[in-house]
């Protein structure tokens, strides 16, 4: 790899605070801006030179702000993603962004309780035994069962 030069270095790692990679990679291309080889900027480019200078990801730095991915936040609240993204968009998620040391989850008032489960299993149907592959049979008659071809061979006048 060239050598990058430190205004353009200093750049990029200032960018990484706010933007992922791809993100400073277009910001860097609006501004004319060449790598060390003397080519645009890409979002895979940018993760390179971001490993070989030991700079930290956007997401290693938001984590080291003590920020949460949705899942963990999810988890530590006991409840699905679905429950902090409806909160979230509720202007509830002061106790998500917050956490809880003990797991438990303060009563809010005003707060919409999200229940998240599976969804209810369904009764097989006609259709699901002719997809499923031991209710095919092997050879010409594509994925209609043995009974099926043979009805319909029958059922074909002769000339």
């Amino acid at each position: 790899m060239r050598q990058l030069p430190p205004a353009t270095l200093a750049e990029i790692d200032r960018r990484l605070e706010h933007h992922t990679d791809g993100e400073v990679a277009q910001i860097l291309n609006q501004r004319g801006v060449l790598s060390g080889t003397g080519r645009r900027f890409g979002g895979r480019r940018v993760r390179v030179i971001r490993r070989a200078y030991e700079l930290r990801s956007r997401k290693a730095r938001l984590r080291a702000r003590g920020l949460l991915t949705l899942d963990e936040i999810a988890a530590q609240l006991g409840v699905c993603k679905d429950a902090i993204k409806l909160w979230r968009r509720q202007g509830q998620q002061e106790e998500a962004d917050q956490g809880h040391a003990d797991g438990e989850r303060a009563a809010q008032p005003g707060r919409v309780e999200v229940r998240c489960q599976a969804p209810p299993a369904r009764a097989p149907s006609a259709a699901d035994e002719v997809a499923r592959p031991e209710a095919r049979s092997p050879g010409r008659g594509g994925n209609r069962p043995a009974a099926q071809r043979k009805q319909a061979k029958t059922a074909r006048p002769r000339v």
